[in-house]
């Protein structure tokens, strides 16, 4: 009887594969290597991963289905990985391109707040809609 209660808890959660396995372990060993930086630039480094685990034209917008995509980014990612890793470097800085809105859209404490912030000022913005809906 524990038995089939054991495979029902098993089949209900999802299955992660090998490509998301790497990347999660890539995630982590950035999050962990921007705390090897010295304390005043650690802030800057946690958006640096963020911006270049989400950005769209960094990789953030890929289906499952694009694998030959994702290992191409899983490679560029294990080689940007080792180059900031080193010693030498110190901050960084997240890339801006022309006529992209999106630099601030990841506050800071993104990474290690889980998304908390983010969470927390769409509920915001969704209270002050169903109060101006409310006042029409």
């Amino acid at each position: 009887m524990q038995a089939t209660r054991v495979l029902l808890k098993q089949s209900k959660q999802t299955r992660v594969t090998g490509l998301q396995r790497q990347i999660f372990s890539l995630y982590k060993r950035s999050l962990r290597m921007a705390l090897t930086k010295p304390p005043e630039h650690i802030p800057a480094w946690y958006q640096f991963i963020s911006h270049h685990f989400r950005h769209p034209s960094l990789g953030g917008g890929l289906r499952k289905q694009d694998v030959g995509a994702i290992e191409y980014m899983l490679r560029r990612g294990e080689k940007m990985l080792d180059s900031y890793g080193r010693q030498g470097v110190k901050s960084v800085i997240v890339p801006v391109v022309e006529g992209d809105e999106d630099r601030g859209r990841w506050p800071q404490g993104w990474v290690v707040n889980r998304g908390r912030q983010v969470k927390e000022r769409r509920e915001k913005e969704d209270e002050g809609r169903t109060e101006n809906k409310a006042q029409r």
